[in-house]
């Protein structure tokens, strides 16, 4: 896929956030629309499949891509995992589509930011970016849910004890995919994608942090805010080269 597609994607992408952001803060829309916000995390993958498909190859990035948001997709929507799924119809499909996405986006940025830290340095922080981003996204799918179904109180963020587990184990299972594509697959590197990727990882952390505030749950924006920064930080710190083919 030629590169100025992918620019425009990415374009497209701050775009649909900006709207979002500017929406949700100066309260333009009711509550019971803000569901609409998934859109942007299934846009944050469409840049995640295009982040694999530059690394490593248009086609094999595309399988690889397909593979997680498939395998992902299928698991949660059969096998109940989300227990503020009551029913299935158009729009809890759109859930576990918007769950698929931000598990692909998760394993794409961690990749962009730990693709120079040493194996074991790359294994725990790649982890924490990764819990990171779903311990925080996963209670707003849920709060979404609620709003789609007229429900606007505030809710408690919190994630379960078998939450946990389940973002482990799914962990274990991408890393080591990741890093046997990687090893197989790899083309190169495009520094770039550094600068797009943290985009990427601020804006579905944005979720979390507007509307975690917009609700009222401002201790978990603030944590959310400082934890992003931080990891930025790190990421930021390494000193990167690039792959070579």
């Amino acid at each position: 896929m030629n590169m100025n597609w992918k620019n425009i994607v990415f374009i497209i992408l701050n775009l649909i956030n900006l709207i979002n952001i500017f929406l949700v803060v100066f309260n333009i829309l009711p509550k019971e629309t803000w569901w609409g916000t998934l859109f942007v995390l299934k846009v944050c993958g469409l840049m995640s499949i295009l982040y694999f498909m530059d690394l490593f190859g248009n086609l094999r990035g595309s399988i690889f891509s397909g593979i997680i948001l498939i395998s992902n997709y299928l698991v949660f929507s059969n096998a109940n995992l989300l227990p503020f799924v009551q029913k299935s119809d158009p729009y809890s499909f759109m859930l576990y589509l918007a769950l698929a996405c931000s598990w692909l986006s998760a394993i794409a940025i961690s990749h962009a930011f730990t693709y120079s830290m040493p194996f074991l340095m790359r294994t725990v922080f790649s982890f924490i970016v990764v819990f990171y981003l779903l311990f925080f996204l996963v209670p707003i799918i849920a709060l979404f849910m609620r709003f789609y179904i007229g429900q606007t109180e505030y809710f408690h963020f919190q994630t379960t004890v078998s939450g946990f587990l389940i973002i482990t184990g799914f962990y274990i299972i991408y890393y080591f995919l990741l890093i046997l594509a990687e090893g197989t697959w790899l083309v190169h590197y495009e520094k770039s994608w550094q600068f797009k990727m943290t985009t990427v990882f601020m804006i579905l952390s944005g979720i979390s942090i507007i509307v975690g505030f917009k609700v009222g749950f401002w201790q978990t924006s603030i944590v959310a805010f400082l934890i992003m920064i931080s990891l930025i930080v790190v990421a930021k710190s390494k000193v990167r080269g690039e792959y070579k083919i």
